[in-house]
């Protein structure tokens, strides 16, 4: 990890990478009203969106996960890192 990246993640005092299962009522409420478009993650479709909370840009990722919702998400800030952990991902049928 770079320099800048620990200062930007010390300063904003927002974790590097988030992932968390919520029901699909918990993500339709919170993410109604932001931009969105759509993104493919180990061959899962989903939807990117991106806000601003507290000053600090966020992006984040919500995908399909039987009967949840997996939200995973970042600080700007580390952007570039996390498409590239996305882009590693794969998914088992289930």
């Amino acid at each position: 990890m770079t320099a800048e990246l620990m200062e930007a993640n010390y300063i904003s005092d927002f974790p590097a990478l988030e992932i968390n299962v919520v029901t699909p009522e918990f993500a339709d409420r919170q993410y109604s009203d932001v931009p969105t478009s759509t993104v493919n993650v180990g061959g899962v479709t989903g939807i990117r969106y991106g806000f601003t909370y507290e000053g600090v840009p966020f992006v984040g990722i919500i995908l399909p996960l039987g009967q949840y919702k997996m939200l995973l998400g970042t600080t700007k800030a580390y952007e570039d890192i996390f498409d590239q952990v996305l882009s590693s991902f794969k998914f088992l049928k289930s």
